[in-house]
């Protein structure tokens, strides 16, 4: 595909035949000098190669250029005159045609090999190689017009362009550095290096910093008066730097400034994969003197959590192309006096680079220590539910990472297919049966969390709410998780992150505790809970992996009762004073208190036990209980103004329907009373006495 014009200037003809023009010049000669001096002429018309220059002295001349530029004045070069040779060295001289071309050859060869040895980067030169096609972009099939690639060896000046035959014109001169293919004279080298070959640990997310270096010879010289030798072209123009990155590799920037515009200073070009041209703030350099152009791009590894592990990031290479007006007549002022001549130079590539990762996934079984937590009774005193919390995300120190920035680090990878959960609980009762869960959930702690498939789907309710999950006991099981969400930090939303679900088993109630009231009942009994949790998962690019952890508690397998205490005080119609009712309040205040005790609906009669010994309970006949001092003391019969009894744990209605003789019942009758396993509350009910009345029969 072509990025720009290359432009190629086509001489038009020449005026006159060569052959005229050379009788004319033997003609004006012979009627001046001898005919031995003709050879002296044509050694002083003999094309100059460009002093000798290594690649680092033309790396240190870009700032020269630049400043020589910004004041107006080109940067200087040294012009080699050749003395001028007497009619008896012509001969000497045309011997010394032929042994220096064969030398500058050799010399070539020799220079070659010197810098083949000595080059530490990806770098081509036009000199030893023919030009071969390049995978570049920016390449055009070779015609009459264009200029097919130069792969180039590492030569970095012009030493050995001179031996050619003499007498050549300009425009053979130039042909002979600069034709295409095969010109003689060196141009520039361009090497591209990365910052990451000495490194094996390059993840997604990361930059590499590519360095660009071009190192531009000066132009060859030639003697267009006879006399002094001069520059064939004196500037580079139409620079043109191509880059060519990895798939998932984008630039983001130049280290150095005022290289490049600041606008936009990379442009995809159309129709390549992943090239980009760097757009110079200049785009000509000064030919007269070596030059170069040295930069760093900075770029980024893009697809950081969607990439997989062992990602190869192909070599990355750079072209340059850049056009450049040769002068091909003595006489500057004839028409097209100038050939522009094309050279397009890929550097070698870089080495592949390879993605690796960090990531390594661990879960965590956590018990509840809080027992409110740890396991919980329905209302209807059916089922048990034992409660675990299972943790899952980035292994740190061997514990799942809960600190959001460590799933924002480079070197995501995301998951291979599905992450499957196997959930295996084993309950072992105080006396020594294992009943099997009724049923097993996991349940994301919080909405979001999202299933790997192609969808990503949602693992929420229809009203966003998380949904259990049931799960077989020692069965694998889809399991969704948390996703980072979008983000600033160029990590795949979907790049899976740290999560916790909360894991329920469900028993028996009946088969897994022991009440209080049940024969050899133990308060220290427990249930025995272990409960293992592994997940298998497969990271993209990696073999499968699982991580494993378990956990245990015990919950309570003794049912202790709740406890009810009924408190009666007489007040004094007198003082207003409150006092138990026991043995110390005076008559007429006599007889029973009478309760009876209802459960939450106030209808249906409550079961009450009393307690026989520590540990050791009996049911109370009925449902109701007294407090009389005047009476014996019984498991219903309360003698100090107070009567206890135990009852399951729940919400009860205590009715005080006759209140001792002589008083009336101050307040409301009933009470409401809400009351836990193993705790005890108090109801109190107030009687005032009543005054005596006289009756006169």
């Amino acid at each position: 595909m072509d990025y720009r014009d290359k432009k190629t200037f086509h001489n038009s003809g020449l005026r006159s035949s060569l052959l005229a023009r050379l009788i004319a010049v033997l003609m004006a000669v012979s009627m001046v000098v001898p005919y031995q001096s003709l050879a002296v002429y044509a050694v002083q018309n003999e094309p100059v190669a460009a002093s000798e220059e290594t690649a680092d002295q033309a790396g240190a001349s870009e700032n020269q250029e630049e400043s020589g530029e910004a004041s107006g004045q080109p940067a200087a070069s040294e012009d080699k005159e050749d003395p001028k040779e007497s009619p008896d060295q012509s001969e000497a001289a045309e011997t010394r045609d032929s042994s220096e071309q064969a030398s500058g050859d050799q010399k070539q060869e020799d220079a070659k090999t010197q810098n083949d040895n000595a080059s530490g980067g990806n770098t081509v030169s036009e000199e030893g190689k023919q030009p071969s096609e390049s995978s570049s972009p920016a390449k055009k099939a070779s015609t009459d017009n264009d200029y097919k690639t130069e792969k180039q060896s590492d030569g970095t000046d012009n030493e050995g362009n001179e031996g050619g035959a003499t007498g050549k014109t300009a425009e053979e001169a130039a042909e002979e550095y600069y034709k295409d293919p095969g010109g003689k004279a060196k141009t520039y080298t361009v090497t591209l290096k990365d910052d990451k070959a000495d490194t094996d640990t390059v993840y997604a997310g990361d930059e590499i910093s590519y360095s660009v270096k071009i190192a531009m010879q000066a132009a060859a010289r030639y003697k267009y008066d006879g006399q002094n030798t001069e520059p064939m072209f004196d500037q580079w123009k139409n620079i043109r730097i191509y880059l060519t990155l990895p798939e998932n590799v984008v630039p983001v920037g130049v280290k150095q400034p005022g290289i490049v515009v600041d606008d936009e200073p990379f442009v995809k070009v159309p129709g390549t994969d992943n090239t980009w041209e760097v757009v110079l703030i200049k785009d000509t350099r000064d030919a007269t003197s070596s030059n170069s152009i040295n930069f760093d791009v900075v770029t980024r590894i893009t697809g950081n959590g969607k990439l997989a592990d062992g990602t190869v990031l192909s070599p990355a290479e750079v072209e340059v192309t850049t056009d450049f007006d040769v002068r091909i007549k003595e006489d500057e002022t004839q028409l097209d006096s100038y050939r522009t001549y094309s050279r397009d130079i890929t550097s070698s590539p870089t080495e592949e680079i390879t993605l690796t990762t960090p990531d390594e996934w661990i879960i965590n079984k956590r018990s509840y220590e809080n027992p409110e937590k740890a396991y919980t009774i329905s209302d209807d005193k059916k089922t048990v539910t034992i409660h675990y919390l299972l943790v899952y995300g980035l292994n740190v120190n061997d514990v799942p990472e809960d600190d959001q920035n460590v799933y924002f680090r480079h070197g995501r990878v995301p998951y291979d297919g599905e992450i499957y959960l196997t959930d295996t609980p084993t309950l072992t009762l105080q006396d020594g049966s294992k009943p099997e869960a009724k049923s097993i959930t996991v349940t994301p702690k919080v909405s979001g969390y999202v299933y790997n498939d192609s969808a990503h789907t949602s693992a929420d309710d229809t009203s966003g709410k998380p949904k259990p999950i049931p799960v077989e006991k020692g069965q694998q099981k889809k399991l969704p998780y948390a996703v980072v969400g979008t983000n600033e930090d160029n990590v795949d939303e979907y790049a899976p992150a740290y999560s916790q679900y909360d894991v329920d088993m469900v028993y028996d109630y009946e088969d897994f505790m022991v009440w209080y009231y049940e024969p050899d009942a133990d308060p220290d009994a427990k249930a025995h809970s272990y409960n293992d949790a592994k997940i298998d998962y497969t990271l993209l690019g990696q073999t499968a992996k699982d991580t494993d952890d378990h956990n245990t508690t015990d919950v309570p397998g003794y049912i202790p009762p709740g406890t009810i205490t009924v408190k009666k005080f007489i007040v004094d119609y007198m003082s207003g004073d409150k006092n138990p009712y026991d043995s110390n309040i005076e008559l007429p205040v006599t007889g029973p208190a009478r309760y009876k005790i209802y459960k939450k609906d106030g209808t249906s009669p409550a079961v009450i036990y009393e307690k026989i010994g520590d540990s050791e309970y009996r049911r109370i006949t009925g449902n109701t209980v007294t407090i009389d001092p005047g009476a014996p003391k019984t498991a219903t019969n309360g003698t100090d103004g107070t009567i206890t009894f135990y009852l399951d744990a729940g919400t009860y209605v205590i009715e005080e329907d006759k209140a001792p003789d002589n008083t009336v019942i101050s307040g409301s009758a009933k009470k409401t009373i809400t009351v836990n396993e193993g705790f005890e509350e108090t109801a109190e009910f107030d009687n005032k006495e009543r005054l005596g009345e006289v009756r006169i029969l």
